[in-house]
């Protein structure tokens, strides 16, 4: 089993390492943001400074604390190997991590080290091999080292590598994603030690320490959140109207997809070996094994049901109606237990297997076939094939072909903004651009309401792109109601020719916003928009784009007063 373990981690990883920006990296959530977030903290030269000092080069200037903290480790992994390189180190180490953790809560906490090595290799492989959202960095990874540690220092084992562990996880994790969720359930951990009357001071100790590095890491956030009453995020007009509200049958829909599917940005990969595995096996524990490992199944079980409801029943207007007090003191998606799930579930398919085992050594070739059953699935969504189809790295960022655009228009970039059309943002900001758009998790509200204006007519053509911006927004986009119907509002890769007839962008918007030109995937008819002039069109064999820079011009009337583009 450990060979097999290390040859499918080591196929998983090589072409990470082989391909580098060849490869096909994912786009949502990660080429079109937080990739280039890093990227452009460092360009900036203002890691250290405070969170008031203004970073000029996206959304037309943004605070620095809404930016990722100096004590982010994927800054200094972005430092040291740039953006590419610590993209594939980060691969790498969430693979290594998630192994180890894995391993050794199953060893130690799960099996108390009766464990089958079959089980805790195999399932610690499973898990290391799910499809880890790349900039939670270890928030999931992690999650089983991070548990292991805190169960160790529960257990009365204060060796220095569990504290180093609870130390070191806020540094190369989310406090809004992971961080919070975890602390709370071990809080709950350690409250039912007190009810019971065990000693619970090491584990206190332990919360303490974890919540103090999550301080520490993040505090930027803490000080924007509790500090800065000048600052006020955009984040602020979330959902202000009941435009998500969901009715109960639909809500639980939704519990019952991320009870069975899981989420993208925490891919636990049950459906549908594991889940059934584990659901026929449950039977076999509750009449066969009543025992301590019997008691742990069931009790991961039912916080894997009750916090599915949880997410499910989020958005259905009595219980969003009576969360709505908490929100508003921890802006922050409190469903998001289900970051637990991936951890959770291997640790039932460990349970399940273990169990099947027990019935009779024979068994023990089931459990190998469903571990590598469950490889397969996990490699059927490795990164690279999973994206196959979307451009490379290489070919999304097409380098060259923007260099080409920064020739023709021949000024040194930080003297005008550019907006992108058809394309993301992240782009021209990785290819060292100026811009008026972007997809930002985090800034000013004022903001926002000015680049409305911008696309306020477009807006009002599309009460689904309206929605999108106003009740969200964290993708400032020119949007386009004609764009958003035939390619999607981004994304129109070279070789499908779309000609946008009416752009109905306020030139006077996006002038006071500073942008000068307009970069499009798609060509824009002058004709009916006489706010744009070609400037240049520009192809290339080595990007996905063909490209098109538009001078914005001033005409005598405001285009979008006409409903004109």
């Amino acid at each position: 089993m450990w060979a097999f373990a290390v040859m499918a981690a080591a196929a998983y990883l090589l072409p990470y390492i082989v391909l580098g920006a060849d490869g096909h990296w994912m786009i949502w959530d990660n080429l079109d943001s937080n990739f280039v977030t890093y990227q452009v903290l460092l360009d900036s030269g203002a890691i250290f400074a405070g969170n008031h000092v203004i970073v000029e080069q996206p959304l037309g200037g943004v605070p620095r604390g809404t930016l990722p903290s100096e004590l982010d480790a994927f800054v200094w992994l972005y430092a040291l190997l740039g953006a590419e390189g610590a993209y594939v180190a980060n691969h790498i180490l969430q693979t290594l991590v998630a192994f180890l953790g894995m391993y050794l809560l199953l060893q130690r906490h799960v099996f108390q080290g009766r464990g089958d090595k079959t089980v805790l290799a195999g399932v610690g492989l499973c898990f290391a091999l799910l499809p880890f959202w790349p900039f939670g960095g270890l928030s999931v990874a992690g999650m089983p080292l991070a548990l292991y540690a805190f169960l160790n220092i529960r257990a009365g084992d204060r060796h220095r590598f569990n504290w180093i562990i609870l130390l070191g996880y806020p540094f190369y994790s989310s406090l809004v994603l992971s961080g919070f969720f975890l602390l709370f359930s071990v809080t709950c951990l350690w409250v039912l030690d007190l009810v019971k009357g065990r000693r619970a001071s090491p584990l206190f100790y332990a919360l303490a320490l974890m919540s103090l590095a999550y301080v520490v890491t993040h505090y930027r956030l803490f000080i924007d959140f509790l500090f800065t009453a000048d600052f006020i995020s955009h984040r602020v007009e979330f959902g202000n109207v009941n435009e998500s509200a969901q009715s109960l049958g639909a809500s639980l829909r939704s519990a019952w997809s991320i009870f069975r599917h899981g989420q993208p940005h925490a891919h636990s990969l049950q459906w549908p070996l594991v889940f059934i595995t584990t659901a026929i096996t449950s039977l076999l524990i509750l009449f066969s094994h009543r025992g301590r490992l019997s008691k742990i199944f069931y009790l991961v079980g039912l916080f894997i049901v009750v916090t599915s409801l949880f997410y499910g029943l989020n958005k259905w207007p009595p219980i969003s109606d009576a969360l709505a007090g908490i929100k508003q003191l921890l802006p922050m998606q409190l469903q998001r237990f289900h970051f637990l799930h991936p951890m959770l579930w291997m640790v039932l398919f460990a349970i399940a297997l273990g169990a099947l085992i027990r019935v009779s050594p024979s068994m023990r070739w089931v459990a190998l076939a469903a571990v590598i059953g469950q490889t397969a699935i996990a490699g059927n969504y490795h990164e690279l094939l999973k994206n196959r189809h979307s451009p490379s790295a290489s070919e999304f960022f097409a380098v060259e072909q923007f260099e080409e655009v920064a020739r023709a228009i021949d000024k040194p970039k930080d003297t005008y903004r550019v907006a992108s059309l058809g394309m993301h943002p992240s782009i021209a900001l990785y290819n060292g651009f100026y811009t008026i758009d972007g997809y930002w998790p985090n800034y000013p509200l004022e903001y926002k309401h000015q680049f409305r204006e911008v696309i306020a007519a477009e807006l009002d053509k599309n009460p689904q792109l309206q929605r999108y911006f106003d009740h969200w927004g964290s993708r400032v986009y020119v949007f386009s109601d004609e764009l958003k119907r035939e390619a999607g509002y981004v994304s129109n890769y070279h070789g499908k020719e779309i000609i946008v007839e009416s752009l109905a962008l306020s030139p006077s918007a996006l002038r006071r916003l500073g942008a000068q030109y307009l970069i499009s995937a798609v060509q824009i008819d002058e004709g009916k928009n006489p706010y744009v002039k070609l400037v240049g069109a520009f192809d290339s064999d080595d990007s996905v784009w063909d490209l098109f820079l538009y001078e914005i011009t001033d005409p005598p009337t405001d285009a979008a007063s006409h409903g004109a583009g």
